[in-house]
């Protein structure tokens, strides 16, 4: 991101209505590095522009899960889509026909697409036959511009590792451009769902049989009862294998009613999740869902879309965050996850913030504090505000060491803005669920 041309507003962080605009112009350059995932499946022989695409949307995929049906397979739906700023559409269409269609219509807004194709089976024995079926349908998609990847299966028990290593190896054999994806339970699952006595072992032997490219999880944690206790632990187990692994993780947040357990989803709440998910360090971020189910086993009532396919009140939430998500991307993108602290109250599995940490104490209200740091070890920190009903106003205590934060824009139309520490204090107001990005200086 460059800021050539642009002012940094400097708030004194005891008196936000104090602005100061610099006159001087300020120049300040971020390196953008696209790593993980991408790095893995350029394959031989395929070309430049391709593995470029491949490289961007899956450096940092903000992605559609049970996007796009069968009876909305037209260029309107696909611009609605891409304009909302998704870059990645999964819906398990099924047939090459309808995935073909898909795949044509994405390429021209701009968007990849991960394919589900019933001729993938892990639920059933992965013989020579099961072979030659994976043979053809990687022959089928891997040459499509649009493709980013292969779909195996949502929330598998353990004991369909091992035919889901053998799908994705077979895959991997003839494509090694494209990922091969799969989406965990989360650890509220039972153990007959697991097929493992504990998360932490469902979750270490699918990394140590299926090898993933990347972690995904999915994770509801708003219900009409409350708010789930144990989701930060979950991201906690998620984040720590990733990191063991050497891998990327992506997460959820729910767009989506489920009647009666799961309510209509309001703003604070998609921020909340979306980031926390960047807190933790994700580097993908998935919405369940965009278009609305049918099904017969859950009674879904809201989406992105509705039952007819036109956009609900839904669609300019998602593109407002996603919008504010692209505009922090490439400074994402360079950051390494360090930790992870919380507040008081400590939900389940967390941390609190250490003594010799850049903020010593937060007052006001609870927060998720992720810390990172980029190439030179600069250190960046990602505040989420956890009370997702009211705003709030943060007094951070800083150590003598910090002289300010200076915010990165969640829009390039805005100008960077200084938080100076004052007698070691530095005052913020979220709003509520909100989360916002900040370079330590």
């Amino acid at each position: 991101m460059n800021n050539k041309g642009k002012s940094i507003v400097v708030v004194d962080s005891s008196n936000t209505d104090k602005v100061q605009n610099m006159k001087n112009t300020c120049v300040i350059k971020w390196t953008i590095v696209l790593l993980f995932i991408a790095v893995n499946f350029i394959g031989h022989g395929q070309s430049q522009q391709l593995r470029k695409s491949i490289r961007r949307s899956a450096s940092f995929p903000i992605m559609t899960w049970y996007g796009l049906t069968a009876d909305q397979l037209d260029i309107t739906h696909f611009k609605e889509l891409a304009d909302a700023g998704f870059t990645v559409n999964f819906s398990d269409l099924g047939t090459y026909e309808l995935n073909k269609k898909a795949l044509d219509l994405a390429q021209q807004v701009g968007i990849k697409l991960i394919v589900g194709d019933n001729r993938i089976q892990p639920g059933k024995p992965v013989d020579e036959a099961a072979l030659k079926k994976l043979d053809q349908v990687v022959r089928d998609y891997k040459d499509f511009p649009a493709l980013l990847g292969y779909f195996i299966v949502d929330e598998p028990n353990a004991a369909t590792f091992r035919n889901m290593a053998i799908i994705k190896k077979q895959i991997s054999l003839h494509d090694s451009l494209h990922i091969v994806y799969a989406n965990l339970l989360p650890d509220y699952a039972n153990d007959k769902q697991l097929g493992t006595k504990t998360y932490q072992e469902y979750v270490d032997k699918y990394i140590q049989v299926f090898q993933p490219q990347f972690l995904s999880y999915d994770y509801y944690p708003f219900l009409n009862t409350g708010f789930r206790d144990t989701y930060y632990q979950n991201m906690e187990v998620i984040r720590e294998a990733a990191l063991k692994a050497g891998v990327p993780f992506w997460a959820f947040t729910m767009s989506c009613q489920i009647y009666p357990p799961y309510p209509q989803p309001k703003e604070s709440w998609i921020r909340l999740q979306l980031y926390s998910d960047l807190a933790y360090g994700a580097k993908g971020l998935q919405y369940f869902t965009y278009a609305l189910p049918h099904s017969n086993a859950e009674d879904f009532r809201t989406a992105i879309l509705d039952t007819k396919g036109k956009r609900t009140y839904l669609y300019n939430i998602a593109k407002r965050v996603n919008a504010e998500i692209h505009s922090l991307e490439t400074i994402i993108e360079q950051l390494n996850s360090i930790e992870v602290y919380h507040t008081e109250p400590l939900p389940k599995g967390t941390q609190p913030l250490p003594e010799d940490f850049y903020i010593k104490d937060i007052k006001g209200g609870s927060m998720v504090v992720g810390y990172f740091q980029d190439k030179s070890e600069h250190p960046y920190l990602l505040l989420v505000n956890r009370n997702y009903e009211k705003k709030i106003n943060f007094t951070l205590s800083v150590s003598e060491k910090v002289k300010g934060f200076m915010e990165v824009s969640k829009s390039e139309k805005k100008d960077p803005i200084v938080f100076k520490a004052k007698k070691g204090k530095i005052k913020l107001r979220f709003d509520k669920g909100d989360g916002r990005l900040f370079r330590v200086f």
